[in-house]
């Protein structure tokens, strides 16, 4: 993979933030410009089920 100063394998920073809302497991979530990126899989881990990633390219 091509290294780019964004990719996080593990994105902490959103997953505290989404956590420190306390937002239903079964909320909308929608991931803008998600790409290849890991958040979705993170957030279905901890139980949340209504994901959406939404991506450009």
């Amino acid at each position: 993979m091509e290294a780019v100063s964004w990719y996080q394998p593990t994105p902490e920073t959103s997953l505290q933030l989404i956590a420190s809302y306390d937002i239903a497991k079964d909320a909308p979530i929608i991931d803008i410009g998600g790409g290849d990126g890991f958040l979705v899989d993170h957030l279905f881990d901890v139980g949340y089920a209504n994901i959406t990633v939404s991506d450009i390219s």
